[in-house]
């Protein structure tokens, strides 16, 4: 492992092996993300749901699956 000392006795971490640490907790939230998304979706925005016409019902359901699949893209 490539690390070099800078002040107050912090290192850093080489290039590559901060990238992979990033793209490890990037990927990580955004799977959180999406589940938090998709549960809201499913069951806790349920509610919010049932308030809806039927054509704002068709929109919340395009729209959850748009937002769950822009997460899920941000993850790959």
């Amino acid at each position: 492992m490539a690390t070099r000392a800078v002040a107050h006795s912090v290192t850093m971490r080489a290039p590559a092996e901060f990238n992979a640490v990033l793209m490890d907790a990037l990927y990580a939230e955004s799977i959180r993300l999406a589940d938090a998304a998709r549960r809201y979706f499913d069951r806790e925005g349920e509610a919010d749901r049932e308030r809806l016409d039927p054509e704002e019902r068709g929109s919340f359901a395009c729209e959850s699956l748009k937002v769950t699949q822009r997460l899920l893209h941000v993850g790959s």
